[in-house]
Parts: C-alpha cells; structure tokens; sequence
C-alpha cells in the first residue's frame, strides 16, 4: 500500500471514530455547555476540526508558497478557538468537523506521493516527514482528545480501546524506532491520565529506549504529571 493510500486509510478510520463518538453521546452530553477549563463534547469536536482544518490549509498554502502565521502560543490559540465556536449549535459543530475531514483528505489527495515522506518540502515540518504531521494532526490528536473526554466521563475501558486500536494503526506505519517510540509515549501519556501508573511507566520506559530524544519533554509532559512521584518514573532518570 502506497504512503498516501496508508494515509487516506487512517484520516477515514479517525472519521469514523468520531461518527461513533458522536453517536454513543446522551443528549445531555450534546447540550452541555463547557468552559476553558473543562470542555463538552461540542467544544473538543470544534477543538478537533479547526486544527485538522488549519493542517489542510497549511498545506495548501505551502504548496502556493505561502504560510499561515505561526502558532507559538498554543495555549492561546486553543483559547481563541474555544471561544469562536462556543456559542455555535452542535449541528454547525457537526458540519464543521465534516467540512475539516473532507478539506484534509482533499489536501493530502492533492499532494505528490513523494511529498508525504519529504522532511524539508515545507519549513514548518522541521525535518519531520511530511506524513507524519498530517498523522498527528489528523489522526492521533482526534484520538487523544476523544479517549480523554471518554475517561473524563466515566468511561475508561472505552477510552483504553480506542487509545490501544488507534496505537496499532499508527505503529503499522513505519517500523523506524523514532516512529514507535512516538506511538509509544502517546499510549503511556494514556495510562498516566487515566490513573495507571504501572503501565504508563513502562510504556514510558519502552518510549525513551526507542526514541530518546523525548527525554526532556517527558520530564515537563503536564500528562505524565500523575506518575512523577513513582519511584520506578524516578529510575528513568537517574541514569540519563
């Protein structure tokens, strides 16, 4: 299977879960209102979309060799988007989220098959393959964002399966050590949020051994924060 088809195949996978996130909703899940502090369903759905549609239209502009302006405050830019899209209905969010999927696989689909594994076709990609932050933008951060409100509501073995599925889609992608310590330490920020701390270490542990150079973030990753006190988290460091 050709890098664009693999792609393609996971942006569809990631629509689909969030088809079935949406459905599995109560209706008083899809009227509550949230805040900066604690978004509803409707808030990470807009969360979703806007930075699915911000990738496509990166993308597109690069390719007119133009840019969008940085986002070095990503603090800030999710505030901004939270207040956009608050007072917005949950079928305007529903038809955003559509529009968003439907513009980034337009944009990967338009791209070379070359491109997706370019390191420097783009400035932004900081020598990072080109399919690899469409990955992140289009699949990993959905699944994220779901998994977590999942384990925010009281349902963690549901989060725990769509984190675990999604892991393997992504690991299918590229054996390359750096690739897997990526899908790795995703997965372990997982159980670190989610109060298990014996797998979240380990996976930690495996995490760094495959890809060290995200010693230093795990050291101030505000996911990891529920682990830190763990004296086998502590070992990890002790000898770098």
């Amino acid at each position: 299977m050709s890098r664009q088809s693999q792609i393609m195949n996971l942006l569809h996978l990631a629509m689909e879960e969030e088809r079935a996130f949406v459905a599995s909703l109560s209706e008083a899940e899809r009227a509550e209102s949230g805040t900066e502090s604690h978004w509803s369903a409707h808030d990470v759905l807009a969360h979703i979309a806007e930075w699915k549609e911000r990738q496509a239209r990166r993308i597109e502009l690069s390719e007119r060799g133009e840019d969008l302006p940085s986002t070095n405050d990503i603090d800030n830019a999710n505030r901004m988007i939270f207040e956009t899209h608050q007072q917005e209905s949950w079928d305007d969010i529903i038809v955003l989220l559509e529009h968003a999927n439907q513009h980034l696989a337009r944009a990967v689909q338009s791209l070379p098959e070359e491109a997706l594994d370019e390191t420097d076709r783009y400035a932004w990609q900081n020598g990072v393959p080109l399919w690899r932050r469409i990955a992140g933008n289009g699949i990993s951060h959905t699944i994220i964002h779901l998994s977590a409100y999942e384990q925010e509501h009281g349902r963690p073995e549901r989060a725990d399966h769509r984190q675990e599925v999604a892991a393997r889609w992504l690991a299918n992608l590229d054996p390359d050590p750096q690739w897997q310590g990526v899908v790795t330490y995703n997965l372990a920020c997982h159980h670190a949020l989610g109060g298990r701390s014996v797998e979240a270490v380990e996976g930690l542990k495996k995490a760094l051994a495959l890809n060290p150079s995200l010693l230093e973030w795990s050291k101030e990753d505000p996911d990891l924060a529920s682990i830190r006190q763990e004296p086998a988290y502590q070992a990890i460091y002790q000898t770098d």
